[in-house]
């Protein structure tokens, strides 16, 4: 996994946090922040009831992606809790190498105060200069309208939409877009 420099930001609000990727010992703390996030929100692929993994998977991977060079984890910590995550992981094939999927979430008690913004900033500017990297996209629920404008503001555009992508349960569906940026500029042909 690629590593960015801690970076201390300050909040709409004056809380202090700490943008830093995660390392082993931070297992816990982070499958406890995911099991919250589940929780609070439908807008997840995973449902809490699905999140079984054990803290000794979760460090696993963690460390797993140290020797993924073109992947990142970044977590926001305020005062030694996990209060966000991202996660990016560049194509896996030749010929998709050069783009790469993230996500992510936040603590629903830190929104509206540009964390999020901090977090995928922080993120672009690791993409921007990450050799191979040119392109980066996510599926966003249609009706997370809060995610969406975050994501049109760091210039991310829509490109596709997938009707009835997700399903909650019997005829319980929701609709997904597909949105990308391009980080580096690619030439036309």
């Amino acid at each position: 996994m690629a590593q960015i420099q801690p970076v201390e930001i300050l909040t709409h609000k004056g809380k202090k946090i700490i943008l830093r990727a995660p390392v082993g010992s931070d297992a816990e703390d982070v499958l406890k922040y995911i099991s919250e996030v589940l929780r609070e929100s439908e807008f997840f692929l995973t449902s809490s009831e699905e999140m079984t993994l054990t803290v000794e998977q979760e460090k696993a991977w963690i460390e797993g992606l140290l020797e993924k060079p073109r992947s990142l984890a970044i977590i926001a910590e305020y005062e030694n809790q996990v209060v966000g995550i991202l996660h990016f992981d560049s194509g896996h094939r030749k010929r998709i190498a050069h783009t790469g999927e993230f996500g992510m979430s936040l603590d629903s008690r830190f929104r509206d105060e540009g964390l999020g913004t901090a977090i995928l900033k922080t993120f672009l500017a690791w993409a921007t200069i990450t050799p191979g990297i040119e392109k980066i996209y996510l599926k966003v629920h249609i009706t997370n309208e809060r995610a969406i404008a975050l994501y049109r503001k760091c210039g991310f555009i829509q490109e596709g939409y997938f009707k009835n992508d997700l399903k909650y349960g019997e005829n319980q569906y929701a609709d997904s877009i597909f949105m990308s940026k391009f980080v580096k500029t690619i030439s036309e042909k």
